[in-house]
């Protein structure tokens, strides 16, 4: 076999397991590009922004229950002729001046709703982000995958034309050549295979970018800040978007409960009216007035009654912020032992590639001398070239639950054009 085919073989194992972390700073270009091509262009995320905005002219509205309002009547009424009746026909403007708070609780009611309305957009475009960072190291790594078949089926392609020389030379048997023949066919099999992959996960990167990314850059991880487990756990009760929407339902919940207890609450009124016609027994003038109104539904039972529900909304809120934090939690720990793991394997994975490469030019230089069968040389680079694809498998793990921690952290909202939070 061709000694600079076997080199270059070994050094694109390596090379792939040595990419992170490595890159110059536009190899990071891939990955930032996919997650600010999915916060734009995804609709989910546009329609989510459709109905933060429509949140934000609610609030507008009811805001506008300060302003004075206009009302009037016009009667119409009928007998032997149908006719307008000016005469209890009336225009009448009001101010409020004191709502004993009812107003303030129902704006400060209706800007809660905004707040949890925002922060699950913000929730919605973390889960987008992960899910596009997950599938952009797919895509990388399908990408990886396909190199490593390609080259592996180079390999085979040179050792089965060495047989067929040996053979030809009669150095070497007929079913060598048939051997050889048949792990060529299994390195092209494997080669289209992973030349399928890579094609879905092209398309799954698409559904979420709607646009073409360039998935064959690596990811620079040396961009994202390096944090102790402690430090995770502390941020993802913080910062994780799931958590901080809770905390706006808890707002929210208590919002409502003074709202309801204020919902009775009188208002006092500065009014002016203008009767639009008069008759012999009422004047034309205009009338001004300070109107007190208020009711008391079913006897103050029912504002009893949702006070009490707004209060259990409360404390179940309240609860769902308990569970929701255990877990994240529970999910933090379980990617960074994955990633843990993955770790070590990396490492293991490093030298055994190197003790594969040097065995496998050892064998060939064996079988060459006489003392190594056929059989052990194409063995050995079948156990080379499946080492290389798990290498690349550990690589791809390793990624994505990086990448999934640095989503649940916020750590990958500056990469994806998002504000930065500030977490010191």
């Amino acid at each position: 076999m061709n000694a600079h085919l076997l080199v270059r073989l070994a050094l694109l194992g390596a090379s792939l397991l040595t990419s992170f972390g490595a890159a110059a700073k536009p190899a990071a270009d891939g990955l930032s590009a996919a997650l600010a091509a999915t916060l734009q262009n995804h609709p989910a995320l546009r329609t989510k922004a459709a109905e933060v905005e429509a949140k934000g002219y609610g609030v507008d509205a009811v805001r506008a229950q300060r302003y004075p309002s206009l009302s009037g009547q016009l009667r119409q009424m009928s007998g032997a002729t149908t006719s307008i009746d000016a005469a209890g026909s009336t225009l009448r403007l009001r101010q409020p001046i004191w709502a004993f708070g009812r107003i303030d609780d129902a704006i400060n009611s209706a800007q809660t709703e905004l707040s949890v309305e925002q922060t699950d957009q913000l929730r919605l475009q973390r889960q987008y982000i992960e899910n596009s960072a997950t599938a952009y190291a797919r895509a990388w790594a399908a990408h990886r995958r396909l190199a490593l078949s390609e080259a592996n089926v180079g390999v085979h392609e040179e050792l089965h034309a060495q047989i067929r020389r040996r053979e030809v030379g009669q150095l070497a048997s007929l079913s060598d050549v048939r051997l050889a023949g048949a792990r060529l066919a299994q390195a092209i099999a494997q080669r289209e295979r992973h030349a399928s992959e890579l094609r879905v996960a092209i398309d799954d990167l698409r559904a979420l970018t709607l646009t073409e990314i360039e998935a064959s850059l690596p990811v620079d991880l040396s961009l994202l800040p390096a944090r102790r487990l402690s430090e995770l756990e502390d941020l993802v009760q913080h910062y994780a978007a799931d958590a901080q929407l809770k905390e706006r339902a808890i707002e929210r919940a208590r919002a409502q409960v003074e709202q309801v207890r204020t919902s009775s609450m009188p208002t006092v009124y500065a009014q002016a009216e203008k009767p639009l016609g008069a008759t012999s027994n009422m004047s034309s003038a205009t009338r001004y007035g300070i109107v007190f109104e208020a009711s008391l539904e079913g006897a103050g039972f029912a504002l009893r009654g949702r006070i009490a529900e707004s209060l259990a909304r409360v404390r179940a809120a309240e609860d769902e912020l308990l569970t929701i934090r255990n877990e994240l939690l529970r999910s933090l720990r379980s990617s960074w032992n994955a990633r843990e793991s993955a770790a070590v394997l990396r490492r293991n994975q490093v030298d055994s590639l190197a003790d594969l490469s040097a065995l496998l030019e050892s064998y060939q230089r064996q079988y060459a001398a006489g003392t190594k069968q056929w059989m052990d040389v194409l063995n050995i680079q079948r156990e080379f070239a499946e080492q290389q694809q798990l290498a690349i498998q550990t690589e791809s793990d390793w990624l994505v639950q990086s990448l999934r921690i640095a989503a649940v952290t916020a750590d990958l909202d500056e990469m994806a054009g998002m504000a930065r939070e500030n977490k010191n």
